[in-house]
């Protein structure tokens, strides 16, 4: 993960993505797979073939209007080959198969549309390789994102915590102070003092607060499912002393958690001043860097729930920035620059350090608080 050197700040930051981004990434093209191609020997075949997709609409119809029967859809795909064959792959050529496609290699030297044939045949081809496709719509979305964080306002923190509102606790807001939570809700809003603020603010802050609820339910639910697992493997064989096996449970507590002598957890407050004695203000910067490193990653993969990937993915606006950049998204995650080179093969151990993720870090930063090390040191003494 590379760390940036100036205090973060969503607005002005250089659009830097860490290098678990770039391998999740790899990862997914890897996972691609190629859609079996129906046989096709000829157009008339491929029209019949195309008239029997229940996705294709050859014609916008009417509320009340009556579905266009199969032949009649075969008539209107033919009838729109037969006029122009690059129209025809412009509206249609993304449902074509790669021998579909082949067909058509015959005709890319018509005089009447040779050249857009040529044009739309290149462009049905990169589609219909899983990976290109993955790359096209990355690209897209990659252009979109610095748009969007031009702008300050889809990417703003605040924006971010409210579409992840229990990662960003768990991250940046829980190490925040009062005063910097202040100095974040007034960034975010020129007007605080309007009755519409405070009507829209209170408003977001409900959604978000049940949102959070939501979020942390679904991950007390997964802890208890792993904690179920663990405790089902400690049935099998667990650890055993000479007066016999342990109580695995009274064992079992998480860090930050003390017992008594009659096993009873004692959780500590989590004070603001608390965590700030155990995380330094590098580790801050390193959470912050994930947070909005995972954010950025949510969006390329389509998965912000509240974002119409639509206007992005089939905005052809976002194609000629493509070719503008010149895949510059690809040339950030694949080129590395010598002086990184050198540092990442000078610092094996701080590269490791860095994949790690945000519980990893918190983790450790809580292996250097003095009540942790001495539970630790008590616990090897049993």
């Amino acid at each position: 993960m590379k760390l940036i050197e100036a205090p973060l700040d969503v607005a002005t930051m250089d659009y830097e993505f860490s290098n678990k981004i770039t391998e999740n990434f790899a990862e997914n093209e890897e996972k691609r797979s190629q859609p079996s191609n129906v046989p096709c020997n000829s157009f008339e075949e491929m029209l019949e073939q195309l008239g029997n997709n229940a996705e294709i609409l050859c014609k916008s119809q009417q509320r009340d209007e009556t579905d266009v029967s199969v032949q009649e859809k075969i008539q209107i795909l033919s009838d729109i080959f037969n006029k122009s064959k690059s129209n025809f792959l412009s509206r249609f050529g993304k449902f074509l198969t790669f021998q579909q496609i082949k067909l058509f290699e015959n005709v890319e030297e018509d005089v009447k549309d040779g050249y857009e044939i040529k044009f739309h045949l290149k462009n049905i081809s990169q589609g219909h390789s899983s990976i290109k496709k993955h790359k096209h719509l990355r690209n897209k979305r990659y252009a979109a994102l610095k748009r969007l964080v031009e702008k300050d306002s889809y990417f703003s923190e605040v924006e971010m915590m409210k579409r992840n509102p229990l990662l960003y606790e768990q991250l940046v807001g829980q190490y925040l102070s009062n005063k910097e939570k202040r100095i974040r809700d007034r960034q975010s809003n020129t007007d605080v003092n309007s009755f519409v603020h405070v009507l829209l603010n209170g408003i977001d802050n409900e959604q978000m607060q049940n949102k959070k609820k939501l979020q942390e339910k679904a991950e007390n639910v997964k802890m208890d499912e792993d904690s179920s697992s663990d405790e089902s493997e400690e049935d099998d064989g667990g650890p055993s002393t000479s007066t016999g096996k342990i109580d695995q449970k009274s064992q079992r507590f998480l860090w930050g958690e003390f017992q008594t002598e009659d096993n009873q957890e004692i959780v500590p407050k989590r004070t603001t001043k608390h965590i700030n004695l155990s995380v330094t203000a590098q580790e801050r910067q390193i959470l912050k860097e994930e947070f909005i490193s995972t954010m950025y990653e949510s969006f390329l993969d389509g998965n912000d729930d509240d974002f119409d990937y639509s206007t992005v993915d089939d905005n052809d606006e976002y194609d000629n920035l493509e070719i503008v950049d010149n895949d510059e998204e690809e040339k950030y995650f694949d080129a590395e620059e010598p002086e990184d080179m050198n540092m990442i093969d000078g610092n094996e151990n701080k590269r490791e350090e860095s994949s790690e993720d945000e519980l990893d870090i918190y983790m450790n930063a809580l292996n250097q608080h003095p009540s942790v090390c001495q539970l630790s040191e008590d616990i090897k003494r049993l």
